[in-house]
């Protein structure tokens, strides 16, 4: 069984003027990335007009799913718990995969690795991408089921072949470092532009620090900047990071200590380790 889930290697190696220094972060980042995608994505496919009491009481597992947003929203995880059951119970798919993901986190009930696994599997069988996401890394982390990197990798194609971004992401990671497949830095390339196209904040980090070390793609600082930045405005700490390098460095975009310092302050903000080293540096030796 593997521990945490952001304690995974850093895909783009360790060279790039300090830019590998944030890659371990953003991996990092991709921690909770795969649950909370999945529920702030789900409910986005939910209108607020089935937010009603009397259409999940007549069987409308679509509707018991928008109303638990009600009460997950409250923090009221018990009844949210208690809707998202009768979601899955009444067919739909999401509601069993954000049961299973409640399941996980022992929010409303025991934590139970496997009653999630189960429950992950039954969104996934039933053609939910997310709940097929999430899945694939509990197979990959080895929560509830023996660690299996083979059936994370299939399960994270699927989603991603659904139009599961964050699992494009997941999965670009896996072949960045050989992890249950060959190690492809085109094949990674190719699905952090996907992630990224979906507005996926951590593929396009993912992306800049291939385009910026030149693997798997040809070597552009330029174009580096630009995906550094479309993440940072995402809220990606460790991209933020990065772009305070390249600022620094001026490599990529015009040097700018100023600018640099803005986003190691913006990375710091964000609980950025290596942000806050090099925000704390320029902001002791002067900028």
């Amino acid at each position: 069984m593997k521990t945490d889930r952001g304690t995974r290697e850093c895909p783009l190696g360790k060279r790039g003027r300090g830019i590998a220094k944030f890659c371990l972060a953003l991996a990092a980042a991709f921690t909770l990335v795969f649950s909370v995608s999945y529920a702030q994505t789900s409910n986005e496919t939910i209108s607020k007009e089935d937010r009603t009491v009397s259409d999940c009481e007549k069987g409308n597992g679509r509707a018991c799913f928008a109303l638990s947003y009600t009460y997950l929203d409250k923090q009221d995880y018990v009844k949210a718990v208690e809707l998202l059951q009768k979601s899955c119970d009444d067919g739909f798919a999401p509601g069993c995969g954000v049961l299973g993901l409640m399941y996980a986190r022992g929010n409303g009930v025991r934590r139970d690795n496997s009653k999630a696994i189960e429950l992950y599997r039954k969104s996934c069988d039933d053609g939910d991408a997310l709940g097929c996401g999430a899945l694939a890394s509990m197979y990959r982390d080895g929560f509830g089921v023996e660690q299996d990197d083979f059936k994370a990798i299939e399960l994270y194609q699927k989603a991603c072949d659904d139009g599961a971004a964050t699992d494009c992401s997941l999965l670009g990671f896996m072949y960045a470092k050989g992890k249950g497949v060959e190690q492809d830095d085109f094949k990674a390339a190719e699905l952090f532009q996907k992630a990224c196209n979906g507005e996926n904040a951590e593929g396009c980090g993912a992306l800049g620090g291939l385009y910026h070390l030149g693997k798997g793609v040809m070597q552009d600082h330029f174009k580096a900047a630009g995906l550094f930045q479309k993440s940072c405005d995402g809220g990606v700490a460790a991209a933020c990071g990065a772009l305070g390098v390249l600022y620094e460095n001026g490599s990529g975009v015009e040097k700018d200590i100023d600018q640099a310092f803005s986003y190691f302050e913006k990375a710091c903000n964000l609980k950025n380790p290596k942000g806050c080293e090099h925000y704390e540096r320029l902001k002791e030796g002067g900028k």
